[in-house]
């Protein structure tokens, strides 16, 4: 599943970062939250389709606090490090 998440040009990652950009942000992901979301997909039984379903709910609050949140338009840092403790904060 690795590799999907890295090589398919449509991956849940791509998409991710595409649609960071379209907002005017950078969005990286460590290998701590690129464990995080493969080990998420495993425990839930999901296969390469699942990984989407793993990224949707804290890539949509991640997204929404940082692009459409009129009280928190003071971010001057448009470079996002995401690590697996964002990902779990937002997956709650």
């Amino acid at each position: 599943m690795r590799k999907i998440l890295f090589n398919q040009s449509d991956s849940p990652l791509n998409q991710w970062k595409r649609a960071f950009e379209n907002n005017g942000y950078k969005l990286q992901f460590t290998e701590q939250a690129i464990d995080c979301i493969l080990a998420t997909a495993e425990a839930n039984g999901l296969g390469a389709r699942g990984l989407d379903t793993v990224l949707c709910k804290p890539m949509y609050g991640l997204q929404y606090d940082r692009c459409y949140d009129p009280s928190r338009s003071n971010y001057t840092d448009r470079n996002i490090s995401l690590t697996s403790a964002i990902l779990m904060q937002y997956s709650k």
